[in-house]
């Protein structure tokens, strides 16, 4: 009997050990035996832990690059304005509020997440890294200050 290929299909899928029994032609009673001597429960929920914070880093690197190309992209567009700006004649109100619309508008999509929403993030996607260490396997840590002194006083 292959109790390893047993063992990686319980912690790494959502199977039961009565769909194993029926699988590998063993009693579910075997299954729940090598089961618990192993920790094989105990190393499912790590399994999952670890695939869900691998997850939200993925997800997270991903808005990231969204986010720098909006920011690219709105950056270039509020050069142009900036130089339209001065070739607008004195006095055409029609297009100064057409440019204010404009930086309105920038100003909103540049706002995607606010530095206290990506912290908040970066705070989670770190306790998920840690809740799926192993039990006794120390970690490293490390303190990243975003801000200067000044910007937490306020």
């Amino acid at each position: 009997m292959d109790w390893n290929k047993i063992k990686t299909e319980y912690v790494t899928t959502d199977t039961s050990y009565r769909k194993l029994s029926l699988k590998y032609k063993i009693t579910s009673t075997q299954i729940a035996n090598h089961s618990k001597a192993e920790g094989w429960v105990e190393q499912r929920k790590q399994y999952l832990k670890k695939t869900y914070a691998k997850t939200l880093t993925a997800l997270s690197d991903a808005q990231a690059r969204r986010v720098s190309r909006i920011m690219t992209i709105t950056d270039k567009i509020l050069d142009k304005l900036e130089k339209s700006l001065e070739q607008i004649p004195d006095g055409d109100l029609a297009v100064y509020r057409q440019l204010t619309a404009a930086l309105k508008d920038i100003k909103e999509i540049q706002m995607l997440k606010s530095d206290a929403d990506m912290r908040e993030q970066e705070a989670r996607i770190a306790n998920l890294k840690r809740q799926a260490q192993p039990e006794g396997e120390a970690g490293a840590v490390s303190v990243v200050m975003t801000q200067t002194a000044r910007d937490y006083a306020k």
